[in-house]
């Protein structure tokens, strides 16, 4: 068995610094109080968890969403849990030619390779096969961003930010065999500790760090898409690490799968989770609030934020009561989860069929990420590996050289066009914020230059 192996360093003395500047004066018998109020509900929610199993995730069948969104109730339940399944947004026939037509792409290209390394390979380091380029751009596929875009709320009509619009993040896609091969243990994606240092990132939790994390509200999007989310550009080159802002990460299922079979698990809380996660770092074993450490446990600068590695640090997350598998999947079911959200991978494949996915995540339009539009066409014109995969070049080729990967007459959507930079946003729709206009106008003439 393969695992990413990742340790917390010790951090620079200049961390000690930071934690007094994060927890101020004024606010830290506030924050430990909130400690011991925070402790208490984790305890409550390990129950509420353990109890439902895999029905404490939520799900909602694409139709159902279609035409007029989310209800009230279960946009609510989305925010509380952090993770949604939706059902059949693809076809069954759809979904099955993607798969075969991956697994032909990668038996045409011996040189394709991936994770693990030794045994059989799992995680394929493929970024532009013609099945991914069609996926992404699918219609359905767009219109499914655009309305769990709006799960998200925008207090800032001026921020620059769409949530309609999308911009390519090149992830890969997983054919995992039956067997042990792989695994990812307990994390956090979109950084580790970064969502301290970055003086931006931290705002977007500043509530928690108030003593006030009951107020604190993961769907408010405004204060988001300009915090710096890989401040060592991926220097660990695990692949843990990402440097565009995802507000939803997710996968649509081109196999059936189900908890033990290769898939993903979550602990599905969001607010009591990421305010103990933020926390953790300022509080001693006792309970006791101790700015004198440098240390922020699972952060390590250029990597993702993992729990699994130390779990005697991170006690009340309870883990073997708080996680679970997700519900049963078929091909054409598409996993969603918020950026704040702790999950992991099966360790073991214990079905008898393949588990398949692609990788797909909600990547708004906004001044940060216009550097991964502007790579993502360059990447998708030649075929090579998007930025933060160039890692990947270590042990092999990129897809430049192969004459079947995706092209431009494969994208399946003037949006998908526009997520690749190829066709330019509108900015005359109708309806549109101030700022979405602005941003709109941005990235056009990014792509002009």
């Amino acid at each position: 068995m393969t695992t990413t192996t990742i340790t917390t360093l010790r951090l620079e003395s200049r961390f000690k610094e930071l934690k007094r500047e994060i927890i101020k004066p004024e606010n830290r018998e506030a924050v430990q109080a909130s400690w011991e109020r925070l402790l208490k509900a984790l305890d409550r929610k390990a129950d509420e968890i353990s109890r439902a199993g895999s029905s404490y995730i939520p799900e909602v069948n694409w139709r159902d969403i279609e035409n007029g969104g989310f209800t009230e109730e279960m946009s609510s339940l989305i925010h509380a849990r952090g993770c949604l399944i939706i059902r059949d947004v693809i076809d069954d026939e759809q979904c099955n030619q993607w798969r075969e037509d991956t697994k032909k792409y990668i038996k045409s290209h011996p040189g394709i390779t991936g994770t693990p390394r030794a045994g059989v390979t799992s995680n394929w380091f493929i970024h532009w096969s013609k099945a991914q380029v069609e996926a992404r751009s699918h219609p359905r596929m767009v219109q499914l961003m655009k309305t769990v875009g709006k799960l998200y709320k925008n207090n800032d009509p001026d921020a620059l930010l769409d949530m309609d619009s999308q911009v390519v993040y090149a992830d890969r896609l997983r054919i995992r065999y039956p067997g042990r091969d792989s695994t990812l243990p307990l994390h956090l994606d979109s950084s580790s500790i970064e969502r301290w240092e970055d003086e931006q990132y931290r705002d977007v939790y500043r509530e928690i760090f108030e003593g006030r994390w009951e107020d604190w509200d993961p769907s408010l999007i405004d204060r988001r898409p300009s915090a710096k989310q890989d401040l060592y550009q991926g220097m660990s080159s695990n692949g843990s690490t990402c440097s565009v802002f995802r507000s939803f990460q997710g996968w649509l299922a081109l196999s059936d799968a189900k908890p033990g079979e290769g898939t993903i698990w979550f602990l599905p809380d969001l607010k009591c989770v990421l305010a103990y996660i933020l926390l953790r770092p300022f509080f001693d074993d006792g309970g006791n609030l101790d700015l004198s450490s440098a240390q922020f446990p699972g952060a390590t600068p250029g990597s993702g934020q993992f729990m699994a590695y130390d779990r005697a640090m991170f006690p009340h997350l309870q883990h073997n009561k708080s996680v679970v598998g997700i519900p049963y999947v078929k091909p054409g079911d598409f996993v969603l989860w918020h950026a704040d959200l702790l999950h992991e991978v099966d360790e073991e494949h214990k079905g008898d069929k393949e588990s398949s996915v692609v990788y797909i995540a909600h990547t708004p339009l906004c001044p940060y990420n216009i550097e991964t539009l502007k790579d993502s066409r360059e990447c998708f014109d030649s075929g090579a590996k998007p930025r933060d995969f160039r890692y990947e070049y270590d042990d092999g080729p990129d897809e430049s050289s192969y004459e079947d990967r995706g092209r431009e007459e494969h994208l399946l959507s003037l949006e998908g066009k526009q997520a690749l930079g190829l066709v330019p946003f509108d900015v005359n729709e109708e309806g549109l914020t101030p700022g979405q206009i602005a941003v709109r106008k941005m990235a056009n003439e990014a792509m002009q230059r």
